[in-house]
């Protein structure tokens, strides 16, 4: 009994032993079950944490490859831009350049029009100036020849006795009038002095004198060439001191009578300026004599 209860306990203690096991074994079983279907769920988890960290790198990575894209095309266009920029500041700058070199042609141009137009501006005042002085210069022509008309006309009218007589003889060439007067009637032999005749024939003469403006008096005294004697060379030595003696002489005669003094001039020109031959008795005397001339100013 003793060795069956033995046997028993061996029994029961081996039986134990298998329950234990078995229980170990079950409840291993269901851990490992639990634990699979853990790992299991795990490894799905996983699984759709990598498909999804997938599908995210999928798209990162084609939102990656559209940035770079639409960075290349913006660096494309940038680049572009910037050439067509460039070739802008090229046109830009060539049209400056262009309008640069037309405006300092037309400046140039404008400067030359500028200095012509001075110069003709200039030309202009020149010619306006000759204009004036031609105009001027006319009208002091035409006053001189009017007024030589005028004296011209008034000496024939009051002389007309001494010229008709040949005494006194009128004439005029060009823009000269000329009064010659035998000396005979105006002063005696180797004088001087004015004759009482010659001093009413110098009267008349003034008369038409006295309103002389425009033009210049000369009193030119004349001689033959017959030379000074010895007893007049005391007080002429020469036809030259006579000439001129009579001719301020006659200066003065004039000026007593109101002619203008300052418009008034004595010139002894000897036998130098002849109107005759001094061949002759007759010649000889047309040159001695006193010429009163109006000459222009």
């Amino acid at each position: 009994m003793r060795s069956m209860t033995l046997k028993m306990k061996k029994v029961g203690n081996g039986a134990s032993v298998l329950i234990m096991v078995f229980i170990l074994m079950t409840v291993q079983g269901c851990v490992s079950k639990k634990r699979f279907l853990s790992t299991q769920n795990e490894k799905e988890t996983l699984s759709d944490q990598l498909k999804s960290e997938g599908e995210i790198n999928a798209r990162l990575l084609k939102e990656k490859r559209e940035t770079e894209q639409r960075l290349a095309m913006e660096q494309e266009k940038r680049v572009q831009l910037q050439q067509e920029k460039e070739l802008d500041n090229q046109a830009l700058q060539a049209q400056m350049q262009h309008l640069e070199k037309s405006l300092s042609e037309k400046n140039n141009k404008l400067s030359e029009l500028e200095t012509r137009l001075g110069k003709t501006a200039n030309k202009s005042a020149q010619l306006e100036n000759q204009l004036a002085h031609s105009q001027k210069t006319a009208a002091e022509k035409i006053q001189d020849a009017e007024e030589m008309l005028r004296t011209q006309e008034e000496l024939i009218g009051s002389l007309k006795q001494e010229i008709d007589d040949g005494n006194i003889k009128i004439s005029k060439m060009n823009d000269r009038l000329s009064v010659q007067i035998v000396s005979k009637i105006l002063f005696p032999s180797g004088s001087d002095r004015v004759t009482g005749e010659g001093e009413a024939v110098l009267k008349k003469v003034s008369n038409s004198l006295k309103s002389i403006k425009q033009n210049k008096i000369q009193i030119e005294g004349h001689t033959d060439n017959i030379p000074i004697g010895p007893v007049l060379a005391q007080k002429f030595p020469s036809n030259w001191e006579l000439s001129t003696a009579r001719a301020t002489q006659v200066v003065r005669l004039l000026a007593r009578e109101e002619v203008d003094p300052t418009n008034m001039l004595a010139a002894g020109m000897a036998e130098f300026a002849p109107v005759a031959s001094n061949d002759t008795p007759e010649g000889r005397q047309q040159n001695r004599r006193i010429e009163i001339v109006l000459i222009p100013k």
